[in-house]
């Protein structure tokens, strides 16, 4: 049976996907043996002039990480819809391509990102598989046993490194529980 993974982040202004907003999607898809096949990130553009709403830990980790700097004094980004129809064609394609017969979500807390899909790209939430791939089960797991799970990540809290530092976790995991002659 194929399937392929899709590595997700999403930055937002907050924990609570009723309330916050999406900032940015990163997106990585693999195959089944985490070879890369694509990897895009999508800032999402907001009419965000007041951010006075955005509670300060957030606004600071993302002044820091320079998300604040590319989104409310650049305007980089496409409006939400646009990421969503452009994500949701990008996976059915490579699903299809692929021959993929299911497409499993992963990445770090990744309930977190499925909990703003669900809300605000509901169609893109609805092309995965209801059996997800949580890489940071894989460090609490093994801080239990003493082994350190460690994956560099040159620039946290932007979507697109985030992600690729799930799939670094993943094939890190992926090594341990290999048999190895």
């Amino acid at each position: 049976m194929s399937f392929g993974f899709c590595f997700l982040d999403i930055e937002t202004t907050g924990l609570n996907p009723d309330k916050d907003v999406i900032l940015e999607v990163a997106v990585v898809i693999t195959d089944s043996d985490l070879n890369e096949l694509v990897a895009y990130n999508y800032p999402i553009q907001y009419e965000l002039d007041n951010t006075e709403w955005w509670p300060v830990v957030v606004k600071e980790m993302h002044k820091e990480s320079g998300l604040y700097e590319d989104l409310i004094v650049t305007r980089a980004g496409v409006p939400v819809g646009i990421a969503q129809l452009n994500i949701e064609d990008d996976l059915l394609y490579w699903k299809t391509l692929q021959e993929f017969e299911r497409l499993h979500l992963a990445g770090n807390s990744i309930h977190f990102d499925a909990s703003f899909l669900k809300v605000h790209m509901p169609r893109v939430h609805k092309l995965f598989h209801h059996r997800m791939l949580d890489c940071s089960s894989f460090k609490l797991l093994g801080g239990t046993v003493g082994r350190e799970l460690v994956s560099e990540n040159p620039h946290p809290h932007r979507a697109l490194s985030d992600a690729y530092e799930s799939l670094s976790l993943a094939r890190i995991c992926k090594e341990w529980i290999t048999p190895h002659d």
